[in-house]
């Protein structure tokens, strides 16, 4: 019986982890999970917040239902993947804030990765995404709780030249939780700015304790396999 108990806890863990509420969906609908948040695997996103922080240039600016959010896993990541129709001309600009929390136990977080892809931003138009971090806690407003030696910031942006920074990534001490405050901002200074997608990619380590189910489990189909031979 015990064998066989570990064979299923087994076949769980090593069944694909990545799945669940935390869908392809409108950045309203992250929103509505409020404090609760959704599942993606071992991960909970959760506390969204969206808002315009000004415009100018008659630009109208999308709402939350006009941004859509898709979650995506490979080995060793996890990425939101924030898309829109983000784009002013002239002398149109916007600037918008996305917020929200990861606590993904029982897997911890060792770094973070941003991502900006671009269509065609003229310069001197400039589109910019800016994500802080707050390690080991959600963010309070604009402050991390935690203190500025866990507070971590990183920025990409186009601005129609060869000089443009679309990639950039930090390191910093594993944790459980990552307040994220993404700041994103278009000016299209008289030429054009725009980009397709953002994305925010947590760099993962499981913990030890997972290892050791998992290498239980398969030390348990092992064994269940020998029995079988005699």
């Amino acid at each position: 019986m015990l064998s066989t108990k570990l064979v299923l806890v087994g076949i769980l863990i090593c069944l694909p982890v990545w799945g669940g509420p935390c869908t392809m969906a409108p950045l309203t609908t992250y929103v509505g999970f409020s404090s609760t948040g959704c599942t993606f695997g071992s991960f909970t996103f959760k506390d969204f917040t969206f808002s315009v922080l000004g415009m100018s240039g008659g630009y109208t600016p999308l709402g939350a239902g006009g941004i859509t959010v898709n979650p995506a896993a490979a080995p060793g990541m996890l990425a939101l993947n924030f898309g829109g129709a983000f784009s002013v001309t002239g002398n149109e600009s916007v600037d918008y804030l996305i917020t929200y929390t990861v606590d993904p136990p029982p897997i911890i977080i060792h770094g973070w990765d941003l991502d900006l892809f671009t269509f065609t931003p003229v310069a001197p138009g400039l589109a910019s995404i800016t994500t802080d971090l707050c390690r080991t806690s959600a963010f309070s407003g604009a402050v991390c709780p935690a203190g500025a030696a866990n507070t971590f910031s990183l920025n990409v942006f186009h601005d129609g030249t060869g000089g443009s920074v679309t990639s950039t990534g930090v390191g910093f001490a594993p944790t459980n939780v990552v307040g994220v405050r993404s700041s994103i901002s278009l000016d299209g200074n008289g030429a054009s700015a725009d980009f397709a997608s953002f994305t925010n990619t947590t760099d993962l380590i499981p913990e030890p304790s997972t290892f050791l189910l998992i290498a239980g489990g398969l030390c348990a189909l092992g064994l269940l396999r020998r029995r079988r031979r005699f």
